[in-house]
């Protein structure tokens, strides 16, 4: 079985660093200098209305390869690897898509990406987006969100009937670019490497095991989560229930026994190599603040999934990597590290960047795994900074102060809203059949 492993990376060559590189370190530091002052001027010139380019400095992706250089980072050949993630890219934005085009090109050629799903509802999206991000690095690992899966007229006049044919069109698509969707063992040299390990799933209610909200009148899921309209299934699949969830994790084992190299969790776990494991939904309900605390209270019920949890709890990785709610978020529990590192929508990073903000992240993409020093130094991100000094309390029913505001005046619209339809009804019927006596 151990014949399955992929040969090593081709350019994984010892190369020792020359210890006499003074003059070549100050002229490379010299050249980052330069760079980062045109930089600056090219910001300048935008903010007075000269056509340098249309991405946001805030937002565009630092173009490091001689800094990386300096380090051996980044540069195909060296004996070392590292590891980014991202997810929820939503590339149909414009922004979001200049800052996936804007990423260097050559900073990350002997690296690999893990992107955590919600590309787009767009195949034609999801293309030319791993199209892109295969430019970049040497390797990309994917899986869907629930994105990906919403139903478009062109999906229809492609043939496509349901989602789960929409995921599956998406699943091949990302193979025939190369894209890894399954379980890969990503060699250093001939002894050492990381297994990274993708994980389909899909969200259902009954994966929040916390009590609701009673205080106001919070809508139920199915109200206000798109994937209940924008998705369509099978018959026999309710997303009512845990069906479809049930059902899109059996995807793993399928794709698992049709991968070329046959590998299954026993088999990665018995390697004795580091395990990144990756999903878009999330496998534990400490992965999201309490619901006291949610702009939708009710939230939980659509971003987890049990079939998903008791995955991760079978393999045991190092780290797992997930996306979908769109918070900074890095947390040891039970001995696995989870990191979501969410570019999320222009409009989130503008209202609420500090709750996204994870590192340097969006800077670049986050840094999570590197073969020659491991995985980093925790990062400090807004809600794990708070559940460090506060016990998660989920039987508190009482709002946060900015997320009652907000209710409250939703119901005195809907009041006012409903008074007015009432007082329209009753002038209506005094005209049509007089008034009463």
């Amino acid at each position: 079985r151990t014949s399955a492993r992929p040969a090593p990376f081709p350019g994984a060559v010892d190369v020792a660093p020359s210890s006499n590189t003074g003059p070549v370190r100050s002229l490379l530091l010299a050249v980052c200098s330069v760079l980062g002052a045109l930089g600056w001027a090219r910001h300048w010139a935008r903010s007075r209305g000269r056509p340098w380019g249309s991405v946001s400095p805030a937002l565009h992706p630092a173009s490091d390869f001689v800094a990386a250089a300096l380090h051996g980072e980044g540069v195909p050949g060296a004996r070392h690897r590292r590891i980014f993630a991202i997810s929820d890219v939503h590339t149909n934005k414009a922004q979001n898509m200049a800052w996936v085009d804007g990423l260097c090109a050559k900073s990350y050629q002997n690296d690999v990406l893990i992107l955590a799903g919600d590309i787009s509802d767009s195949l034609q999206h999801v293309e030319i987006t791993l199209r892109c991000l295969k430019r970049k690095f040497a390797e990309v690992f994917y899986t869907t969100g629930n994105h990906e899966l919403w139903m478009t007229p062109h999906d229809r006049e492609n043939g496509l009937l349901d989602s789960c044919q929409k995921q599956d069109a998406v699943l091949r698509l990302a193979q025939c670019l190369g894209v890894h969707v399954t379980p890969k063992f990503v060699p250093v040299d001939a002894s050492t490497g990381v297994w990274i390990v993708p994980m389909l799933s899909w969200h259902h209610k009954s994966w929040d095991p916390e009590p609701d909200i009673v205080e106001h009148q919070i809508p139920a899921p199915e109200a206000l989560v798109r994937d209940y309209r924008r998705c369509t299934w099978p018959e026999g699949l309710d997303p009512h229930n845990d069906s479809v969830a049930r059902h899109l994790d059996k995807y793993n084992d399928i794709l698992m026994q049709g991968n070329e190299d046959a590998v299954d969790y026993d088999l990665i776990q018995a390697s004795g190599h580091p395990i990144i494991s990756f999903s878009h939904f999330l496998p534990r309900i400490e992965l999201i603040p309490e619901k006291r605390f949610l702009t939708y209270p009710n939230l939980p019920k659509a971003v987890g999934s049990s079939a998903l949890a008791d995955r991760v709890e079978r393999l045991q990785p190092d780290l797992h990597i997930f996306g979908h709610t769109h918070f900074g978020w890095d947390m040891v529990l039970d001995g696995v590290r989870y990191i979501q590192a969410a570019l999320a929508y222009p409009s989130e990073r503008k209202k609420r960047g500090g709750s996204l903000a994870i590192g340097d992240f969006p800077r670049q993409p986050l840094m999570v795994y590197d073969t020659r020093t491991g995985a980093p130094d925790p990062i400090p991100t807004a809600w794990t900074e708070y559940y460090a000094h506060n016990p998660r309390q989920p039987t508190a029913m009482k709002l946060a102060p900015w997320v009652a505001a907000r209710w409250t005046k939703r119901e005195n619209r809907n009041r006012r809203m409903q008074a007015r339809k009432d007082k329209l009804s009753a002038e209506r019927s005094s005209w049509l059949f007089g008034r009463p006596v």
